[in-house]
């Protein structure tokens, strides 16, 4: 009954590392981690507005710490905050600017 599915049987370990390879092949991230996926999920969690501890729970996370190493804010979230304190700010101003520091 080799090269057959069944649902009866765990998936072998070279069966998940040859399909997770054909999947990054398949979508051009050669890079991609499944823990990927998890600070994805996390990040977006926090950026939708779900409570912490929520968030927390979900995760498996004991601690604030924990939670904070999982999440990474985007740059359209940062860029979010950023122009809730200061309604003229630019990120392409920022760039310009910074290079600009740069140069002298």
């Amino acid at each position: 009954m080799r090269h057959k599915f069944d649902p009866e049987r765990p998936a072998s370990p070279w069966f998940l590392r040859r399909s997770w390879a054909r999947f990054r092949e398949i979508t051009g991230f050669p890079d991609l981690r499944p823990h990927d996926f998890r600070h994805h999920c996390i990040t977006r969690l926090l950026e939708a507005g779900v409570a912490d501890s929520v968030v927390e729970a979900v995760a498996g996370h004991v601690s604030k710490k924990m939670r904070d190493y999982g999440s990474h804010l985007r740059t359209k979230t940062l860029s979010e905050a950023a122009a809730a304190i200061e309604g003229s700010y630019s990120p392409e101003k920022l760039i310009i600017n910074a290079k600009k520091r740069g140069a002298r």
